[in-house]
């Protein structure tokens, strides 16, 4: 009588998965370095191809650094802290709407229910330019409700006084 040996059990099941698929799969030749190497070569873009951003610095670092010549410094209209924007008019107004206000305009012209949900893990300063950036771009390709909102906020905050004819 033939004697049975025991094969020790695995220790895992990704040990037990291992086993099953070496014995199942056939194997398989590894890659020779030759052509690993011609594959990279293959597909890495020639140097004129390839960005020209100096290592280490992002691409908001240097949009920041390009177009900083143009940014104004302003005071808050309420707080009177020290910031900066581009000065134009929509930073101009923008400047003294309330986060929450700007909040809901975008959430209800823009349609975005969800907006809040997007934007509630950014700190308050990242949700209003967020919030702004919309209202800029709607501006800039003149969307007519944005710049009916835009002036009614001019009008509250720059109130026209009225002077009495004699």
């Amino acid at each position: 009588m033939a004697r049975r040996t025991r094969r020790s059990a695995p220790a895992s099941h990704a040990e037990l998965a291992e086993q099953v698929l070496a014995s199942a799969l056939p194997p398989t030749p590894e890659p020779e370095v030759d052509e690993v190497t011609e594959q990279l070569d293959e597909s890495t873009p020639p140097e004129s191809e390839q960005p020209t951003k100096p290592a280490g610095t992002s691409n908001l670092a240097q949009t920041i650094r390009k177009h900083r010549h143009r940014y104004a410094p302003a005071l808050h209209p309420v707080s009177g802290k020290k910031t900066a924007n581009n000065g134009d008019p929509v930073a101009r107004i923008l400047l003294g709407c309330p986060l929450n206000e700007l909040a809901r305009f975008t959430r209800t012209h823009f349609g975005t229910k969800e907006r809040p949900a997007i934007y509630s893990h950014l700190n308050t300063g990242h949700e209003r330019m967020c919030c702004g950036n919309l209202v800029r771009a709607a501006w800039k390709k003149g969307d007519e409700v944005v710049e009916a909102w835009l002036a009614e906020r001019d009008a509250i905050q720059n109130p026209v006084e009225e002077t009495e004819e004699a």
